[in-house]
């Protein structure tokens, strides 16, 4: 009896001991193991170590079960290939292959989107003995050539039945057969059909006896942290572990022939939409073909096809992402959520908070989540058919555990350098706890256990560390950092080094950096991972540094496409941050840390250390280029009611939902379920899938759903702890003794294993902005708290200079104080003036009827030219149009000269012009303007030919009086011009007159302000279902154009038959105000000396006023004259010293002779931007720009002050009365009392979303660049009455791009559309438009296909 209890308390303890250290999943674990090598033993010594055998002795046995099953959408019918059949065509393939080039042993570059024919070439190599190189189908441009430069392959197959496919391979081409020396193999339908019709002839096994062990199955690229994409094998030895591990970790059964002792069984179904070119959808596939499973192939992942392609499939289990199981809990509720086959899901990246959700709403019973490496060097898993292994990455036994504790270590990091960190004094790296976490670093014998990266041995290497805990080791990096509990449950934290991941796809940040620095006008890129409210993974921002006199006319629209043709899809910023000025660390490295910190939360940048004044951009859904990131849009992020674009066209993933799309409030999730704090090694960590590191104790959890998984198994295991009870008074003294020691001993292993839960962590509040002492005057006041903060601080109590310089500098700043009394007065004004001009001719504002009463949508196609005289630049630029909302520009640059602005003659400037068109006709389009110029010759001998000529959008920045669309007579010039007999003259005339005399192909097509253009390219491509009222410009000049109501321009009947004919179709016109001649009899405008000096001076005294106050032409003018006046007077000490004690750069100020603030026109206006968002210890960037730009060497830190403080004044002036010509707008044209009547060119009423937005469209670099510029817009628009803060809230600003090119662009499309007569365009598909009198006859029949936003 005693024998017996006592074998019953030790089964007992046994049991509990297995229940609590996992010895028999360890134990069954290594017995696997073995199993797997002796498989590869076995085939080793046979000589048939390819999978090509493993997968026919499958075809053998199953022959005609399903082997394939595809479809591409729910639509189409599946088509399904049997074992047999599948065998066929990869032997098909494979002799295809041959014909090719393939040879044993090579490196197939394979370039495909999912589908069996991905398998039947994968295959057809092993079959030669061959492996294919999968290159990711987004790729493009470098990043493509590079992987196949590695990969060393003869052979490139590419899906021809995919267009992009072909596009970005096309874009290469040259390079691939001419550099690379590679035969592209381009399969499409017809070459498919050939190949599937040839005779299914299997190439002997000599093809595969040169497969070694090391021989790879494929190569598969990773980014990197340096450059571009890595490749990496996946060997053969091991690739036999992708079968029966998987089968008993899914519970998936493989199919059976009969047999006379057993039936058949069919094999179950695994479906695979994850991307064939990536790991985890590879192997899973690999893995069904050698275990006898049927593959289900989805063309990409997709919510709307996801479910039914399961049902339809009898699928059995699914491969996932992280994402994958987001998305799809995302969806609506639908009847296929419930009612499949699963048995399993198997991926990696599941998160915490959906995953009991998942398994929840949709019954799965089993998750197998991963955690492993593109190199294989540390791999886990993890599978969990219960609450215990709920959220986590794998899982180690107590056996494990012990064996591999010096195997996989977690180390501490060097945040700073993000490599490991080590002791000064020994050089040793320092190891943490488990359960602390770290780095993970992996234990080798000799570089050769890691299989590295191809030809890349210098990559190879970085990833070793040598002496880390003793002279003489060696460790494997595996850039990732991961803890484990007490219970052998692995969490992921993080992902160490610069490349983040976004979606599925990790994104090489040098990779990004270099393609972005290749841009014109990017100085400097410097990119990062950010985090996005709703968003899985970090999105990639660069933070760009551009010389501020090239801001103004960067080309955003470009820089996106620049990047988009470069990189994968996935890789293309999301957003851009403009900095002021680069930030590198003292040894000149990059600093990523606090750009990453700050994300692109507002608030964050504005109370960062990085850059206060830096401008945001962002990749917006639906648009082409980058525009500004506002505080509103953070706002629809961060509600869930906006989600970044999924790239276009990616092959990875179609979600199938929209690309912008909002969710009700109650469905979002909240951010504690999506970012929990950890403390870790590596400090700022963010856990993603770590809930045993909680961020409320479980007494704050309000309900038993919201209990995070760790604390509710401690919960339970509470309960059921010491369950087990014993009569101990019908046990012999022996036994009861024997078993109350075991118990003990148990209980107190438990109790010191049992690990304390860390304390929570919150990251420190950031510090609020300080303001120097209080002044007297609170728009002083205000200038110095909105103001970036710095170190040192303050003017303030250092000596009696400084204190004088202060005072003054606030007296000229106050003397730009423009407050609430004034804005009204101001907009009242504006509207009488507005008014005038619609009524009379030769009204202050002029407001110009321009014809225009039709906008595209997106579907016009065609080669169109533009020119943009816009200011002391002149473009010139070709616009291919794609017939998609998107288009190609192709541009050149040149500065007007000095001389010709104010040149005798028209023709001196106008002959230039068309001198700079014919020089870019010869260097873009030299094959059209030959072939121009060899029929202008025959036609005078063989007669006159129609040549093709390109229809020319002029965009023409000046007071025009307008007749129709291609004809108006300049009214003044403005901006520095003054050509006396050009007044009056029609400069479409003028143009065409040079254009001609150089007989050019080109006809000047249509008159456009670059107001009315702004206007077209928004209406182009503006968010949202609103149409956009105002097209505005504060840049080097400043202007507006809106839609009017054509009976409320009354000018128009008076003036008869001099008015052209009028279009009243639409019952609307585009008014071009001309705003800045606003009140040029300054009765409402506010007067500084500054700004009467320099009127005075100017090329047009008396008129412009507004002009002269608001834009980027004269701020700098008016700034440099402000900062003159204070250095002469000798009371103030601005760049003045008596001894080298009153400078902290121990020197006295001192002022070149030639410094251009002596130079009327001297300071220029992005000055301006520099100091007002200066950030810098002392103010370092604006001292440094004033000895480098303006001769001011060694100006103090009290004088950068002073400088910034009268800077910032008259900025604030100019957004302030920008918001004067806004409101103007809004209120006389009552959009706020009509939301939807917004102008179109028919009848039919536009939608307009549900917070009735007034879309305006605004351009130029001061509401681009200057730091607050739409702050201070949008703060005057709230102190206007009509408009409040309710009626602010409802305006949308949104940044709307080359007007002067798009938009012109487009408005000659239009115009050549109407003419009558008119040649036709270069390469013109179906386009839309109308304008003016001209474009009657076409409405009717371009009125569906239009539609008109403004």
């Amino acid at each position: 009896m005693a024998l017996a209890t006592a074998a019953l308390a030790t089964t007992t303890a046994a049991a509990y001991l297995d229940a609590r250290f996992h010895l028999r999943k360890d134990l069954a674990s290594s017995l696997e193991a073995r199993q797997v090598a002796r498989l590869g033993a076995h085939l080793a010594k046979i000589n048939k170590r390819s999978l090509w055998y493993l997968f026919e002795a499958q075809a053998r046995a199953l022959q005609d079960e399903q082997c394939i099953w595809f479809r591409a959408s729910p639509a189409e019918t599946p088509t399904v290939y049997t074992w047999t059949q599948v065998h066929e065509h990869c032997c098909r393939w494979a002799r295809f292959l041959e014909e090719q080039g393939v040879r044993p042993g090579e490196l197939v570059g394979t370039y495909m989107v999912n589908g069996p024919e991905f398998m039947f070439n994968m295959l057809g190599c092993w079959a030669l003995g061959a492996a294919p190189a999968m290159i990711n189908c987004n790729l493009g441009g470098e990043g493509l050539v590079h992987c196949l430069k590695v990969a060393g392959g003869k052979v490139l197959v590419v899906d021809g039945e995919d267009e992009g496919c072909r596009e970005r391979v096309e874009g290469v081409r040259g390079r691939l057969e001419g550099e690379l020396g590679m035969r592209v193999v381009v399969v499409d339908a017809a070459v498919k059909a050939a190949i599937l019709g040839r005779e299914a002839s299997r190439p002997g096994d000599t093809y595969r006896d040169g497969v070694t062990g090391t021989f790879p199955i494929f190569i598969f690229y990773t980014s990197g942290t340096t450059g571009f994409p890595k490749a990496c094998p996946f060997e053969t030895q091991r690739s036999y572990g992708l079968a029966a591990p998987r089968l008993r970790s899914t519970g998936l059964v493989p199919g059976r022939p009969a047999s006379l002792l057993r039936s058949a069984r069919k094999p179950d179904v695994w479906y695979d939409c994850m991307p064939l070119y990536h790991g985890t959808g590879c192997t899973v596939a690999i893995g069904c073909l050698v275990s006898g499973l049927t593959l289900a192939i989805g063309r990409k992942f997709s919510v709307r096809n996801f479910w039914p392609d399961i049902h339809d499939s009898n699928a059995n289990a699914f491969v996932y992402v992280g994402e994958t199981a987001r998305y799809l809990l995302a969806a609506p509720p639908s009847k296929l959520d419930k009612g499949h086959k699963l048995k399993a899901m198997f991926g990696n990246g599941m998160r915490p908070d959906v995953w009991d959700k998942f398994q929840a709403r949709f019954e799965v019973p089993c998750v197998n989540e991963f955690f492993n490496s593109t190199e294989g060097m540390l791999s886990l898993m993890n599978v969990c058919r219960g609450p215990f292994h709920v959220a986590h990455v794998g899982h180690h036994g107590g056996l494990q555990r012990w064996g591999l504790r010096g195997k996989i270590v977690p180390v501490e990091i060097d945040h700073e350098t993000g490599g490991m960190w080590r002791d000064p004094k020994t050089g040793f790296a320092r190891r943490t706890r488990y359960e602390e976490g770290g780095e993970i670093i992996v234990q080798c014998a000799s570089e050769k256990e890691f299989v590295g990266y191809v030809n890349n041995p210098s990559a190879t290497a970085a990833r070793f560390e040598r002496d880390v805990f003793r002279k003489g080791d060696l460790y494997y990096r595996t850039g990732d950092a991961l803890r484990r509990d007490h219970d052998g449950r692995w969490f992921f934290m993080d992902r160490l080094g610069d490349t983040f991941r976004w979606k599925s796809d990790n994104v090489s940040t040098a990779q990004v950096a270099e393609v972005l620095g290749r841009f014109p006008g990017v100085v400097e890129a410097n990119v990062y991972g950010v985090e996005v409210p709703s968003h899985d993974g970090r999105a990639g921002c660069a933070a760009l540094y551009i010389r501020p006199h090239e801001r103004e006319n960067f080309d955003w629209v470009g820089l996106r496409e620049h990047a988009s043709r470069g990189l994968p899809k996935y890789a293309v910023p999301a957003f851009v941050r403009l900095i002021r000025s680069p930030a590198p660390s003292h040894n000149q490295k990059q600093i990523k840390g606090p750009l990453r910190k700050e994300g692109v939360e507002h608030r964050l940048v504005r109370e960062g250390e990085a850059g206060k004044g830096d401008v945001l951009f962002w990749a917006r859904p639906g648009g082409r280029g980058y525009e500004v990131f506002g505080e509103g849009d953070w706002v629809e992020l961060v509600r869930g009611r906006a989600r970044l674009a999924e790239p276009a066209g990616s092959c990875a993933s179609d979600l199938g939902l929209p690309i912008l799309f909002y969710l009700p409030t109650s469905s979002l999730l909240s951010p504690l379920s999506l970012f929990l704090p950890a403390k870790l090694a590596v400090r700022s960590h963010r856990s993603h899938s770590d809930p045993a590191v909680p961020s409320r104790s479980s007494s704050q959890v309000r309900g038993r759903e919201e209990e995070l998984p760790f604390l509710r198994d401690l919960r339970e295991k509470d309960r059921r702890r010491f369950t087990f009870t014993v009569n101990w008074s019908k046990l012999p003294a022996p036994a009861t003794l024997l078993t109350a020691l075991l118990f003990l001993l148990v209980v107190l292993t438990q109790l010191l294993l049992l690990p304390r839960l860390a304390p929570l962590f919150r990251p420190p509040p950031s510090p609020q902005p300080s303001c120097p002492a209080p002044v007297n005057n609170p728009f002083i006041q205000e200038l110095y708290c909105r103001a970036p903060a710095h170190r040192p601080g303050t003017l303030y109590g250092q000596s009696q200079a400084s204190m004088a310089l202060a005072a003054a500098a606030e007296r000229v700043a106050a003397e730009f104080e423009y407050p609430k009394e004034d804005v009204n007065r101001g907009v009242q004004q504006f509207i009488k003036q507005m008014d005038e001009g619609l009524s009379k001719q030769g009204a202050t504002l002029s407001q110009i009827p321009t014809y225009v009463t039709a906008v595209p949508n997106g579907t016009e196609k065609g080669l169109y030219m533009a020119v943009d005289l816009g200011g002391t630049n002149f473009r010139v630029c070709s616009i291919q149009l794609h017939g998609n909302s998107t288009f190609s520009l192709t541009q050149s640059k040149v500065k007007i000269p000095q001389e010709l602005m104010v040149a005798k003659t028209s023709h001196e400037l106008f002959a230039f012009l068309a001198k700079q068109i014919e020089t870019f006709l010869k260097t873009h389009h030299g094959e059209h303007y030959m072939s121009h110029v060899e029929r202008r010759r025959s036609s005078y001998i063989g007669g006159e030919h129609n040549a093709e000529v390109f229809q020319l959008g002029f965009t023409f920045s000046f007071p025009v009086q307008q007749s129709g669309i291609n004809k108006g007579t300049l009214i003044r010039w403005t901006k520095g011009f003054d050509i006396h007999d050009t007044i009056g003259k029609d400069v479409c005339a003028l143009l065409q007159k040079e254009i001609d005399a150089l007989n050019l192909p080109v006809r000047v097509a249509a008159l456009v302000n670059d107001t009315v253009g702004t206007l077209m390219a928004r209406s182009y491509t503006s968010p949202g279902k609103t149409g956009t009222l105002l097209g505005a410009i504060f840049g080097t000049g400043t202007n507006g154009a809106y839609v009017e109501k054509l009976d409320r321009v009354t000018k128009l009947k008076k003036m008869g038959k001099d008015a052209g004919d009028v279009d009243s179709t639409t019952g609307e016109m585009i008014v071009n105000t001309e705003w800045g001649s606003f009140d040029n009899e300054m009765r409402v405008l506010p007067d500084t000396p500054y700004d009467h000096a320099l009127d005075k001076e100017s090329n047009n005294p008396g008129i412009q006023m507004f002009e002269k106050r608001v834009s980027g032409m004269f701020l700098g003018e008016i700034l440099r004259r402000a900062l003159v006046q204070l250095i002469k007077d000798p009371a103030v000490p601005l760049f003045s010293d008596e001894h080298s004690n009153q400078n902290d750069m121990h020197s006295t100020t001192n002022i070149h002779d030639n410094s251009n603030l002596w130079n009327q026109w001297g300071l220029d206006t992005s000055f301006l931007s520099i100091t007002s968002g200066d950030n810098s210890a002392g103010l370092k960037v604006t001292r440094q720009t004033l000895d480098n730009d303006y001769g001011v060497s060694a100006a103090s830190a009290e004088d950068a002050e002073a400088v910034r403080l009268i800077a910032s004044a008259i900025g604030k002036r100019a957004a302030r009365l920008s918001a004067v010509a806004i409101a103007a707008v809004v209120i006389s044209t009552h959009k706020l009392d009509r939301p939807t009547d917004i102008a179109t060119t028919n009848n039919a009423t536009l939608e307009v979303n549900e917070e009735d937005v007034v879309d305006i469209g605004v351009d130029g670099s001061l509401v681009e660049f200057y730091p607050n510029f739409e702050e201070y817009i949008r703060e005057a628009l709230r102190e206007i009455p009509e408009i409040g803060v309710r009626g602010e809230r409802r305006m949308r600003i949104g940044i709307a791009k080359d007007g002067s090119g798009v938009g012109a662009a487009l408005i000659a499309l239009v115009a050549d559309k109407g003419a009558t007569g008119a040649s036709a365009p270069l390469n013109v598909g179906a386009g839309t438009g109308g304008v003016g009198g001209f474009f009657g006859r076409f409405l009717e029949d371009l009125n569906r296909n239009l539609r008109v936003r403004v």
